[in-house]
Formats: structure tokens, sequence, C-alpha cells
């Protein structure tokens, strides 16, 4: 009797922060390298799809000459790599941007813009240096009474200390905005135009391509990357501390989770 043909893949997302790199590393491993090609000579077209500034991830698809589009800034752009193509971009209005920015910094936290042309800081430049150091991307500084509404905004980044963006999930004054919100580190909280995510994001990119929803592939570790996982067929987190995000995904990649974990995900998924 035949043994039963492979799954094939199409379309494959894969997160960059905790994902194609550990840590606070730029270089994604000669490991992970290996089985994208080999993810890739299987038939399967790769996106970047992550939480930063188009900008700040041009680094990592340098290192992947053959990815063409990227999902950036948590899903409110959709782009090729030049940036020549763009396919969709959401942007928060401004009264929410003020209100985002405002409520932020009535709960003690320092804030990070995200806008068409660039990413910047307001206040103070000590809460954001975690973020920054993780980024690793030009960050500008805009005093504090900056006229922000003459900037298109993708999103309102809220920086604190460590731990303070936990549980702030159900703080009241997120049911006033208008917004979709996540958390992305004990000490960070975003706020995005309504119903813009990674997975809304890649839905979208699959409809253009015409990929079907069966061939699609998805690799991420946070709580971000569940509507990723909601929106692939087959999905693996990568075995960090986000729980929510494991309960979510198809399948947990085998620990530990290092530099090379996405390729052992990648080999997990290929070999079923």
């Amino acid at each position: 009797m035949p043994s039963p043909a492979r799954k094939q893949y199409r379309l494959a997302a894969i997160d960059i922060d905790g994902t194609l790199v550990s840590g606070h590393t730029r270089t994604v491993s000669d490991a992970n390298l290996r089985a994208l090609a080999r993810l890739q000579n299987h038939g399967a077209e790769i996106v970047l799809a992550s939480g930063r500034h188009h900008a700040s991830m041009l680094k990592f698809a340098a290192q992947l000459p053959a990815v063409r589009w990227m999902v950036s800034s948590q899903g409110a752009e959709i782009s090729d790599v030049s940036r020549r193509e763009i396919l969709a971009q959401h942007f928060l209005s401004p009264e929410t941007a003020r209100r985002a920015i405002a409520t932020g910094r009535a709960l003690g936290f320092a804030i990070v813009i995200y806008a068409d042309d660039g990413v910047y800081r307001i206040d103070d430049a000590e809460k954001i240096s975690a973020y920054a150091g993780l980024d690793g991307g030009k960050i500008t500084r805009l005093p504090a009474d900056a006229d922000c509404d003459r900037k298109r905004l993708f999103k309102v980044m809220w920086c604190g200390d460590e731990g303070s963006a936990l549980g702030i999930e159900n703080h009241p004054a997120l049911a006033a905005l208008d917004v979709t919100h996540v958390r992305t580190h004990d000490y960070l909280y975003e706020l995005l135009p309504r119903n813009v995510t990674k997975g809304s994001a890649m839905a979208h990119l699959a409809k253009h391509l015409a990929v079907p929803a069966d061939a699609t592939l998805a690799f991420g570790d946070g709580e971000n990357d569940i509507p990723l996982f909601q929106w692939a067929a087959t999905s693996v987190a990568m075995p960090s501390r986000w729980k929510a995000a494991h309960a979510s995904a198809t399948m947990v990649a085998p620990a530990p989770a290092d530099d090379t974990t996405l390729a052992r995900a990648i080999e997990m998924v290929l070999e079923q």
C-alpha cells in the first residue's frame, strides 16, 4: 500500500524575534538558514511577519534573499521587501492615537510610535532602553509636545519597567480605546488599529498570491502570533514562556529555545 502524500505548503509566515533569531542577536543561524532553504525547496514561499517596522526588518530580509514579501508593524503594513509595492497599510485615527498616547502616559509608560516614515520615541529614554536594545534600529526622539497628528501611525507602544505590562490588558482604560491591543513583553504593550493582526495581514497576502488556506504554515513564539496561528492551516509555536501561544498552535517545537529552534521546528513539520 503506497504511503500517503506529505502535505504541500505554499506560504510560510516566519516571526523574527524569538523565532527566526533568539535573544538580541541580529544574525540568522546557519541551521535556520539551511532549514528555511529546505522549506523553500519543498515549494513554500517564505514571508517575514513581525511586529518590527519595515526598516528594522531589512537586516533580516538581507540574510534571506529569496524573501519577497514582509508583514510589518504587527500586520499594519504588507509590502514587498523594497517597499515599492505596498498591498495594504492601516493607520490609527488621529483621535485614537492621541487617546492611546495620553492613556499610556497616565499609566506611567513612556511612548514609542510607529509611523509610516519611521519609529519615534516620546518622553523617557531610560524607560525605552530595553525595547531599544531589542529592536536595534533607529529611534528618533520627538519633543513631548510634538504634534503626532502630522504623522500616520501604525501603532502606539507603551514602554515601561520590567513587569509593568503584566495584567494591563484588563485595565478599564483599554476598553475605551478603539484598538487591537497585545502584550509583546513584560514591559511592552502595543495598540494598533481595530482588527489589525499578523493573521489578518497574512490572510490578505495569501488571497493576493492565490494560496489556498490549507497550504499555509506559520512559526512564532508569542501572544502576538496567536492570530497568525489561527490563520495558518499548520502552526508551530517555539518552546517559549508564552503558554497561550502554545495552546493556540498546531504543535510546539522541541526545546531548548535557542538559535536553532526554528530549524528543528521546520524539520518536524517536513517529516510529518
